[in-house]
């Protein structure tokens, strides 16, 4: 199987959508997961394994290989495919959007197929998030603090540039940079959700679905900087 290029340095999964009964699987003759027994009704369950970046040919062939004992009857190994996982559309709390992001471009393109975008995924990863939303309104660079509830409404303010900026003030530890959106249509409302310990989620309201809004990289946004 050929792995293409763009897929370069991301992890992949290998999936087969059946097997019967247990299996070991091997990517590139690396073993990358196993099911047997320990896992309830196995034989009903799809495999999805991990196969990590650092044993993908990226751009050139790679070999599957997969190991089956049958306990009994008809042994099977259904459909199997790899997914790129980075690359794919997600649903995450009721709103959808595809997502496409390469390691060759260090931005991403996400096309949401809501009214409202939703970002999340600080707590998950143990950090307290941005503390303040940058903005250009009326021509003027705004700093708004993040705080629980609505942050900006259209009402409050023209946003005079397609950008916002979500300000990251670096920590001992902490993975966050600050995030750059680059918007094709102008958002209507901005509005945070935070707990105790930070942000949790952050909501962007549009009036119509299928928008594009690019997410860029501090080197590219130094220049909007007061």
């Amino acid at each position: 199987m050929i792995i293409p290029e763009e897929w370069r340095g991301y992890d992949l999964e290998l999936i087969a959508d059946s097997v019967d009964d247990w299996d070991w699987a091997y990517f590139n003759g690396e073993f990358v997961g196993k099911t047997g027994d320990e896992v309830y009704e196995w034989w009903r369950q799809s495999r999805r394994y991990k196969v990590p970046s650092s044993i993908v040919k990226y751009g050139e062939e790679n070999v599957i290989a997969w190991r089956i004992y049958d306990a009994g009857g008809e042994g099977m190994l259904g459909k199997v495919h790899l997914e790129c996982p980075s690359l794919r559309g997600v649903t995450v709390k009721g709103t959808h959007a595809d997502i496409l992001s390469t390691p060759l471009f260090p931005g991403a393109v996400i096309t949401p197929h809501e009214k409202t975008l939703t970002i999340w995924g600080w707590r998950e990863r143990q950090d307290p998030g941005p503390e303040s939303l940058i903005m250009m309104l009326d021509g003027i660079v705004i700093t708004i603090p993040i705080k629980d509830g609505v942050l900006w409404t259209k009402s409050a303010g023209r946003l005079s540039e397609n950008w916002m900026l979500l300000w990251s003030s670096k920590k001992d530890g902490s993975p966050d940079l600050p995030i750059l959106f680059v918007f094709e249509k102008f958002p209507l409302a901005v509005t945070a959700f935070n707990d105790e310990d930070g942000l949790t989620q952050l909501d962007i309201d549009f009036l119509s679905r299928t928008l594009v809004c690019r997410i860029k990289t501090i080197p590219e946004i130094k220049r909007h900087l007061p």
